[in-house]
């Protein structure tokens, strides 16, 4: 469903529901080929709108910060060009990209009309998380220096979640998530 087919503007699937004092039962059908949160909730307007308020000046907030962490790192790398700030604006933006896309804030403001998009950029932004946090780690600890080892299998690592990364856009989005949750998984344990 494209955002704008949607009954209110919402980063979260909200519809109204007429409740005139009598029993009701209601059902729904859901049909996605991306991750389902279903945190179903029955509230009053008012309290509907205080949440989301309370939602996006939080989320406001970590954008603000975030971002100006980003520029400041990116503003040390155009001075020092050194690879570390680089690897770190990187991962933040990774970052960002999931959680926000995740939260359905990206398919809000920034393509509301590109749902396979919406659904293709989650494992593909979760695989260059990984990525630019490898390249990260091995450049800041140094890792060639202290464990040359290591430092290859890193980078083999990083050469493979890529190629990962740019195969989810074509892949089946079941397949390349299972492929992004396991590579979470793994790399984090090197």
């Amino acid at each position: 469903m494209l955002y704008s087919q949607r009954p209110v503007e919402s980063n979260k699937f909200v519809f109204p529901i007429d409740l005139d004092g009598t029993e009701k039962t209601i059902y729904l059908q859901l049909d996605t080929e991306g991750t389902l949160q279903l945190p179903a909730k029955l509230v009053s307007e008012k309290d509907y709108h205080q949440r989301e308020f309370s939602f996006y000046l939080m989320e406001g907030m970590l954008a603000g910060v975030i971002g100006i962490m980003l520029f400041y790192n990116l503003s040390l790398w155009y001075v020092f060009r050194t690879h570390e700030y680089l690897y770190y604006v990187l991962y933040g933006i990774s970052v960002l990209t999931v959680q926000f896309t995740m939260l359905g804030l990206s398919f809000q403001y920034i393509w509301p009309s590109a749902t396979w998009w919406n659904n293709a950029v989650v494992p593909a932004s979760m695989l260059s998380t990984v990525v630019f946090m490898l390249l990260f780690t091995n450049v800041f600890l140094n890792v060639r220096a202290h464990r040359p080892n290591l430092s290859n299998i890193i980078l083999f690592c990083c050469v493979v979640l890529s190629l990962s990364s740019l195969a989810s856009f074509f892949m089946a989005y079941e397949l390349t998530i299972k492929i992004a949750m396991l590579s979470v998984l793994l790399c984090l344990t090197l």
